[in-house]
């Protein structure tokens, strides 16, 4: 069985994990510069993750959209397209800015602070930010198990839609990986090891849905055979 998500200090053990890093992968305190003179500062464990895994694509690039420093081709949102963001540090953006996450300007001297996130009106109205009382490090966690999600080898490709009841006996026969998110209406994490990922959530009509995936054909096609089951 897996252990639930948690970071091991600042080595994010857990994130290495799933993508099989060992190294690191991530930008110089030179590119990083130009955001910490802005601001101060940066969190720390936001800092270190910038160096260790920010530059890795897959982890931080798949679905939603890790903030690169400019001038990186390692992404596709550049810190200064989010300058005028006043009083908060844009680092995390759903792939077509529906949602961007932040760290208030205010907070960036501690070590892992809340993460706040809003939906912007506009490009030019960013909207009401709300803290969403999740710590950096817990939503870098969780973001990466999204990422995984859909870059698995085999993956559904889709959501498959589930009646209340189907979503309870997955979460029964799937243990959680303690990294749940409070974004599209709630997600959680389930599998019986690190070769398989069950992700639910919710679509636009509020209704549970499921994506998940496997490493392989085989174990791919056991998955899809008892989340079958479970909806039969």
């Amino acid at each position: 069985m897996l252990r639930p998500a948690r970071l091991s200090g600042m080595d994010f053990e857990v994130i290495r994990g799933l993508f099989g890093i060992d190294g690191d992968c991530g930008f110089t305190d030179a590119a990083l510069e130009p955001v910490i003179a802005r601001f101060g500062g940066v969190p720390a464990v936001l800092r270190d993750y910038y160096q260790r895994l920010g530059a890795h694509s897959e982890l931080n690039q798949t679905q939603e959209c890790l903030v690169v420093p400019d001038g990186s081709d390692a992404g596709h949102y550049h810190f200064s397209r989010y300058s005028d963001a006043d009083g908060y540090l844009v680092f995390y953006v759903e792939n077509q800015e529906v949602w961007l996450a932040a760290v208030a300007a205010a907070d960036a001297a501690l070590a892992d602070p809340s993460v706040w996130q809003t939906y912007p009106i506009s490009r030019d109205d960013y909207g009401q930010w709300h803290d969403t009382g999740c710590r950096v490090s817990q939503f870098l966690a969780g973001m990466a198990h999204v990422q995984r999600a859909f870059s698995i080898e085999r993956s559904s490709e889709g959501f498959w839609e589930l009646t209340p009841d189907q979503a309870q006996r997955v979460r029964h026969r799937y243990p959680s990986l303690g990294v749940d998110l409070d974004l599209y209406g709630g997600i959680s994490f389930h599998a019986r090891d690190a070769h398989e990922i069950i992700m639910l959530t919710s679509s636009a009509d509020g209704g549970p849905v499921a994506l998940f995936g496997a490493d392989d054909e085989d174990r791919y096609g056991e998955l899809e055979d008892d989340l079958a089951d479970i909806m039969g």
